[in-house]
């Protein structure tokens, strides 16, 4: 046993230590996203009111509030999902990923789905995206007769109280996301002060096929390795474009539904050899279009599914509708593959049908 004199001499040594290395050091506080040194996030002023109505789903905050650059909208992650402040409207929201609440002039809104503002802050204006097809031309009276008058003299039971187009004639992918052209002036639209409509249709990428047929090698041989390079060319830089149009679209939209329209083939029924070229290049060659990324193997309908289905836009499919009556649904004897007045009715009828399920 030690001596009580070694005792005091080992605490001794224990004491002299200690001065020597001085207090332990503190533990380092946490660094928060987005937070200032030293802050804990905490929801203020719209989230914080907005967690009163919302309660426990909404979570607790595990960064601080920081601006979404794109709109600027303020943004704050919490542990069951993401609040969100949007500018445009003065609306805090959250969402868990597929329900939403927001806090608006007239009280919570709730909502399902990906919508990011709520019902009532749509506009009722139909906003039309899209190339000749969605002008009307070929039917007798474009301005009456095509399939965008069609449908909103139909929807107008529903609300709707106005028509925006910025459609192009000739338009291609290409020329769609042209510096000042349509993408860019529907983004500005969408983005800006006035509420989003409450519903937006697209049909381009035809003319980047369409236009193969007006020479050498898919005029002449539609069925050679030229022509199949061709199509595989033209339908590549549609496959490059369509997804981030279709995200941006979204995106911007918030809760208006969004319709991207298919193209037909003209020549369906004629037996014709542009009738094959033109069945090859709409539906690809794959049972399963979105398991490959070959742009020919998919087709242009099949490029425009599965961007729609990743950026989760409704599709409407008018290829089957066309099927064996191109001589009387368009103008292709005439060497015009605008549709017909019937032509236009049957592609209004489906875009009516789509556009009321779910209104």
């Amino acid at each position: 046993m030690r001596s009580r004199t070694q005792a005091w001499s080992a605490c001794a040594a224990c004491l002299l230590l200690s001065l020597i290395a001085g207090p332990a050091a503190a533990a380092p506080l946490r660094q928060f996203a987005w937070c200032a040194p030293g802050v804990t996030p905490a929801f203020a002023f719209g989230f914080a009111a907005l967690r009163v109505h919302v309660g426990a789903a909404m979570g607790e905050p595990i960064e601080c509030e920081h601006a979404n650059p794109e709109n600027g909208d303020t943004l704050q992650q919490t542990t069951t999902g993401l609040a969100f402040y949007r500018k445009r409207t003065n609306t805090p929201t959250f969402t868990d990923g597929q329900s939403h609440w927001a806090l608006t002039t007239g009280g919570l809104e709730t909502w399902q789905g990906s919508a990011v503002d709520p019902p009532s802050q749509t506009a009722p204006v139909l906003l039309v995206l899209g190339d000749s097809l969605a002008l009307g031309e070929g039917a007798t009276d474009p301005a009456q007769l095509g399939y965008v008058p069609l449908t909103f003299a139909a929807l107008r039971p529903l609300g709707f109280q106005q028509v925006t187009s910025l459609a192009q004639r000739a338009e291609t992918v290409s020329t769609f996301l042209a510096t000042g052209g349509q993408f860019e002036q529907a983004l500005a639209l969408l983005r800006g002060p006035d509420s989003p409509p409450r519903a937006l249709t697209l049909q381009v990428g035809g003319n980047d096929l369409l236009h193969l047929l007006n020479g050498p090698p898919c005029l002449v041989s539609p069925s050679s390795a030229a022509c199949t390079e061709a199509v595989r060319a033209a339908l590549k830089g549609v496959a490059a474009g369509y997804p981030s149009v279709l995200a941006s679209l979204r995106n911007a939209a918030g809760a208006a539904r969004i319709v991207v329209l298919t193209y037909y083939n003209p020549f369906s029924g004629t037996g014709t050899a542009y009738d094959a070229f033109t069945q090859r290049a709409l539906r690809g060659t794959a049972l399963e279009p979105c398991s490959t990324a070959d742009p020919v193997a998919r087709g242009l309908n099949g490029i425009i599914r599965c961007a729609a289905q990743a950026a989760g836009v409704e599709v409407l499919d008018i290829e089957p509708l066309f099927r064996g009556r191109g001589l009387a649904f368009t103008h292709v004897a005439a060497l015009d593959a605008h549709p017909t007045d019937a032509g236009y009715a049957v592609i209004a009828d489906a875009l009516i049908e789509a556009l009321r399920q779910g209104s």
